[in-house]
């Protein structure tokens, strides 16, 4: 079973995602801190990592940037969610394999994740 860490600060935000992760093992955490947490916990690390963007103690962009710094988490494919329209571009530039709008792309997250998996 493809395992997803899922990050937002919003438990509704999380709680509506996992309405569309069904036949995935889903972790939660609630910003970029807890995400390296949960991540250096995990054995084996998270298939994907969908992260959102504004969150406190460390935001989207960071989580995107540290994992990417590490040898062991890099390979992790990260994918961002934002409602702001500057950030795909900040997203991919920091290593983001794709930027979901959250307001509309959440409803296609089956069929990227089967597009992105293959499963």
């Amino acid at each position: 079973m493809r395992r997803i860490l899922l990050v937002d600060d919003e438990p509704e935000i999380r709680k509506a995602v996992m309405r569309h992760l069904d036949g995935y093992l889903v972790f939660q955490a609630r910003d970029g801190k807890e995400a390296l947490e949960v991540v250096a916990r995990l054995d084996p690390p998270p298939d994907l990592i969908i992260t959102d963007y504004r969150m406190p103690e460390m935001n989207g962009l960071d989580l995107i940037r540290t994992l990417k710094a590490d040898s062991k988490t890099r390979v992790i494919p990260v994918w961002m969610m934002s409602t702001d329209l500057d950030v795909p571009e900040r997203a991919k530039e920091a290593g983001a394999e794709i930027c979901l709008d959250k307001t509309t792309e959440i409803f296609r997250l089956p069929g990227r994740l089967k597009q992105r998996f293959g499963d």
